[in-house]
């Protein structure tokens, strides 16, 4: 959420899923100052806006519409919150609404000294959730650009360079210099996937316009930052845990163990699937999305496979290119 003077205004992925009349219908619940099905402004008594928690039908339970969180559902509930966001954006800048549509502002002419971080919350994330929403874009994908922006490239950008002052030595500085808490190397994935956002982040700026400013024009800087001149360690020579380490990080979980106490059988549930969960990981090298997408029916006992090809995230189940994992 950000704030507007005294107006809360909704971004990302706000709001609640949830179902009635027997699960069958599936609704969202967000919190706006405006009527989330009309656009109109929404006062309190005195004539000021006033938020207020509201809900809306995304679905009927149906052969397409199969959970409150199929990737049928999610798509709706994509569209609703862009809506949303639309009208609020109208109404914080004196804009008209009615029903449906709004009087839109004239469009701003795109220009280098907007900052990265500003283009990254404002247009590329918003561009990126679109496509999530819309499936041409993979629900882990849209992921990976917020976790990597938050975890690194938010502080390198730090708020203040602007595309019109930002440069390739920057960038390749940056990651020469990267190192984790202990002083060591990031592993090459790790740097790979930190350069293939920032990638991303320049490339959706130059279609949007805002790189004509460069030299030369129109160019994707990033693009200039090779992945093998940057240090970094192989993947199979990174830093792993003992057996030793990893029984120890599953085991601390006992502790949190307590069936004897009243209503503690679900968290105790929960904790074992905690355990299970890393284990599988730490064994299997599954991602957390991995996990969660697989069934009884990716395990093979007799033959020792695991079978993983598929993952969710946000609800929304898509194949990869994995295949059958033996252990």
């Amino acid at each position: 959420m950000k704030r507007h003077g005294n107006l809360i205004l909704n971004e990302g992925d706000f709001g609640t899923f949830y179902t009635e009349q027997d699960d069958t219908k599936f609704y969202l619940r967000v919190r706006s100052f405006i009527d989330i099905k009309t656009g109109e402004l929404l006062t309190d008594d005195a004539g000021q806006p006033e938020r207020r928690q509201q809900k809306a039908l995304l679905a009927t339970q149906s052969d397409k519409y199969t959970s409150v969180k199929s990737p049928e559902v999610v798509k709706l509930a994509g569209q609703l919150r862009r809506r949303i966001i639309h009208f609020e954006q109208a109404a914080v800048t004196g804009q008209s609404v009615k029903s449906d549509s709004v009087t839109a502002a004239p469009p701003v002419k795109p220009n280098g000294e907007m900052t990265i971080s500003t283009f990254f919350k404002d247009k590329f994330i918003p561009t990126k959730r679109g496509l999530r929403d819309s499936g041409k874009l993979a629900a882990v994908t849209f992921e990976t650009y917020q976790n990597y922006w938050d975890l690194f490239l938010s502080k390198h950008f730090n708020g203040t360079l602007t595309f019109k002052n930002y440069e390739s030595w920057m960038g390749r500085e940056w990651l020469k210099n990267l190192r984790k808490d202990d002083d060591s190397l990031y592993g090459e994935n790790t740097v790979r996937k930190i350069r293939s956002v920032a990638t991303a982040i320049f490339e959706e700026a130059r279609e949007q316009g805002y790189l004509k400013e460069n030299n030369p024009p129109d160019h994707n800087v990033w693009k200039d930052i090779k992945q093998a001149k940057l240090p970094s360690v192989p993947t199979e020579q990174g830093v792993a845990y003992t057996e030793a380490e990893i029984e120890t990080l599953v085991r601390n979980l006992d502790a949190e163990l307590g069936s004897d106490k009243p209503g503690r059988e679900a968290r105790d549930k929960n904790i074992r699937n905690a355990q299970i969960a890393l284990l599988l990981g730490f064994f299997s090298g599954l991602r957390p999305s991995e996990t969660e997408a697989l069934d009884w029916s990716n395990v093979n006992v007799a033959a020792g496979t695991l079978k993983v090809c598929e993952s969710t995230v946000n609800g929304v189940r898509r194949r990869g290119p994995k295949r059958a994992r033996h252990g």
